[in-house]
């Protein structure tokens, strides 16, 4: 009986995959003729058809941060301008794939009912918060759950060597999206300092997890700094983004007046608001 729980561990694990994978996959079809409003679906096809036009990223496309969130409507566009439906496509198996991802994950931790709700859930997400998922980076996530499940097989095996694989999944998110892969990579180098408490096993993965990362983004600022130049990519990847974060009415961080319920609400109105 226990030689044969693996084998119906796998088994469910697969059965579950092609659920989820199918629930997923039939809910993303449902916004394929149904984008978000010309504005926010619109500016990265502009700037695909401006790259296609010849222009260089960051040089004459400017308002892209950080560099791939305009590659896949620069597939889109090279497949069947303007490039619209397709990209929806491709952004539509990004969602699917962070599901399995996201399950795949979950078994680590937790029953497999409870992952497989869990992850059903997450790919019949409400619409408003699908649509917001197209324009906010939510798809790309799945390089940051590949970083994480990546990590957790290095625990599972103690061979270091599965941080190169964390790292590369890692860099691959930093060039789609820079929040969740500045979140990982600290989660990743705080829990090796948890697993163990040899500092030269730190090193060692460390190194290994920083080899990854460096292995990706390297051609990237490369390819970007014999173009552009560095400086171009910090202003336009990194400065640019936090100048616009300047005019949202956060809350103030000198420790403001809390002494009644109307305070509280007022001091957060601007996180409050939707």
């Amino acid at each position: 009986m226990v030689s044969s729980q693996p084998g119906a561990s796998r088994s469910s694990t697969l059965w579950h995959l092609f659920a989820l994978l199918a629930v997923s996959s039939v809910y993303e079809s449902l916004f394929l003729h149904h984008g978000l409003n010309r504005l926010d679906e619109g500016w990265p096809l502009y700037a695909a058809m401006q790259l296609h036009a010849g222009g260089s990223l960051y040089r004459d496309v400017l308002w892209v941060f950080p560099p791939g969130h305009v590659w896949m409507a620069w597939l889109g566009f090279a497949l069947e301008p303007p490039g619209i439906v397709p990209t929806r496509i491709l952004y539509a198996a990004f969602n699917v794939a962070l599901c399995a991802a996201m399950y795949l994950l979950g078994r680590r931790i937790m029953p497999a009912p409870f992952a497989l709700l869990g992850c059903v859930l997450l790919a019949v997400a409400a619409p408003r918060g699908h649509l917001g998922h197209l324009l906010f980076g939510y798809r790309y996530l799945v390089f940051s759950v590949l970083a994480l499940l990546a990590f957790s097989q290095r625990l599972r095996s103690g061979d270091a060597r599965w941080l190169l694989g964390s790292g590369l999944c890692a860099g691959a998110a930093v060039v789609f999206r820079l929040t969740p892969a500045f979140a990982v990579s600290c989660a990743v180098a705080l829990a090796v300092v948890a697993a163990s408490r040899d500092w030269r096993c730190w090193l060692k993965d460390w190194a290994w997890y920083a080899l990854g990362v460096l292995a990706v983004l390297a051609p990237v600022m490369s390819w970007f700094g014999h173009g552009v130049g560095l400086d171009v990519l910090w202003l336009e990847v990194v400065e640019r983004p936090l100048a616009m974060l300047q005019a949202q009415p956060w809350p103030a961080l000198c420790f403001p007046d809390f002494d009644s319920r109307r305070a509280i609400r007022r001091c957060f109105l601007g996180l409050l608001q939707p």
